[in-house]
């Protein structure tokens, strides 16, 4: 008979070989997840530097949420090794303190690790806010309900007990609240909130100036929240059958899946632009060979649409010239953030050799060569910002 792995040698103070066992699962939830939650926490923030944006709260709340994460994983993984994921006949009963001081540990940091996926989901909707004072007013109201909502749970698993010692040792005088009722309360306003920040951005949505496509898009984007609300359930109702304080392992599967998947889920709105170029990209090689010429010699693009960028010569006669490459077309796409803000720039070229082209002519080859030397000597000014 095979011994099952991370059993006999693995979980302390363990004589017999289980006949079933999970642990093996824990552990890989435990490393699976964070792995996932970290690499894209590190793309949300190598997108945003590589376009020289600033961090913002939702970047850090969200950065200090898969730090928790890992935390938790690596408390989950020592507490295997105390029994976390036995069958409770094969449990060894001398482990039941330090498997139960381990697990104490653990309540706090889970709490604001889910704490931090929801502050940086509600930052994050700042940027849809734009200058609507009133949308702005419910999102910070929101973020206050959710941070207050979690430090009082936080503290309630942390001083659930008088003594605190009582809560790992119920041998132990002195009195404590219901946890039971505690892990309940926590895990059924979790769910109310995630309801309510899912629902939140809807409304702003309907009120952009958005493609019908990019509308859904973006609802499909926030919606991914569903996701993170049915791992709640599945977490508030093992919560129900739990048998005693040592019957954590699908709690503590369900609460690892929770708040890895959340951070997933705060960190996939910035990844649009990205998905999009790629998606545009690809596009356009698969349909590069059958790239024409649009009406009145427009070059079109890989969707078939026309496309032309308009200059103003400071000082001089008016040129119009024509975007010549997908690059062009890309820089202004660019432009938008994961929101589909769009900054509307105009374009002013100054070439320095306008007196020439004027004493040349304008259609002379001298005149342009000469627009064509200095066409890259722009300056930008931004005139609007608006949504798209």
């Amino acid at each position: 008979m095979s011994v099952p792995r991370f059993t006999l040698g693995w979980v302390y103070n363990l004589d017999e070989v289980p006949s079933t066992t999970s642990t093996s699962s824990v552990i890989g939830l435990a490393c699976a997840f964070p792995s996932i939650a970290v690499l894209s926490v590190l793309a949300r923030i190598a997108l945003r530097r590589s376009k020289i944006l600033s961090l913002g709260l939702d970047d850090f709340a969200v950065a200090a949420s898969a730090l928790l994460a890992i935390a938790y994983s690596g408390i989950t993984i020592y507490q295997t090794r105390w029994g976390l994921g036995l069958p409770a006949e094969a449990f060894p009963p001398v482990n039941a303190i330090t498997y139960s001081k381990v697990q104490f540990t653990g309540g706090p940091v889970y709490c604001l690790a889910i704490l931090g996926f929801k502050v940086s989901l509600l930052a994050s909707y700042h940027r849809l806010a734009g200058f609507n004072r009133n949308y702005r007013i419910v999102i910070n109201t929101v973020m206050a309900l959710v941070v207050a909502n979690q430090v009082i749970y936080t503290f309630l698993l942390s001083f659930g007990c008088r003594p605190i010692a009582k809560i790992w040792n119920p041998s132990l005088e002195g009195t404590c609240i219901n946890t039971l009722a505690s892990y309940f309360g926590l895990g059924i306003s979790s769910l109310i909130f995630d309801l309510l920040i899912i629902a939140l951005p809807f409304p702003i949505l309907q009120r952009l100036q958005l493609r019908m496509r990019e509308k859904v898009v973006l609802g499909t984007i926030f919606a991914l929240g569903f996701f993170v609300t049915l791992t709640q359930v599945f977490r508030i109702r093992t919560i129900a059958e739990l048998k005693n304080y040592t019957d954590s392992e699908n709690i503590t599967k369900w609460s690892i899946v929770e708040m890895n998947l959340g951070i997933f889920v705060a960190c996939v709105p910035s990844f649009a632009p990205l998905l999009r170029f790629i998606g545009r990209k690809a596009v356009t090689g698969y349909r590069s060979q059958s790239r024409g010429l649009g009406p009145r010699g427009q070059a079109q693009d890989a969707y078939g649409q026309s496309y032309q960028r308009r200059s103003r010569v400071i000082g001089g006669d008016s040129h119009r010239s024509r975007l010549d490459s997908e690059d062009d077309k890309i820089a202004l796409w660019e432009q938008k953030d994961w929101a589909g803000v769009v900054q509307q720039r105009e374009i002013h070229v100054e070439p320095s050799s306008t007196e020439h082209v004027r004493a040349t002519g304008a259609n002379s080859p001298e005149a342009a060569e000469g627009y064509e030397r200095d066409i890259h000597v722009v300056r930008e000014v931004m005139i609007s910002s608006q949504h798209r």
